[in-house]
């Protein structure tokens, strides 16, 4: 059985899972950072939130933090 190249879509679907797999925790702790600069807490005790539309967007962290922070205060 022979080997099956990739197709172009293929290529390009490993190519984002492999930039998100690098990048993303890197400015998820960014993010977190700057939560704990704005209010105290971190990620993991604030309401879940679509972090990664946020990067896949290119927002930076601090300004991903002031959403998520907004979000947390909308759900309470």
């Amino acid at each position: 059985m022979a080997i099956q190249p990739y197709t172009d879509d293929e290529l390009y679907d490993e190519m984002d899972e492999l930039y998100y797999d690098e990048h993303y925790p890197l400015w998820e702790n960014l993010v977190n950072d700057e939560l704990y600069k704005l209010c105290g807490m971190g990620i993991d005790f604030l309401p879940d939130w679509n972090s990664r539309d946020a990067f896949n967007d290119g927002m930076t962290p601090k300004q991903a933090a002031k959403q998520w922070l907004a979000y947390a205060k909308e759900c309470f």
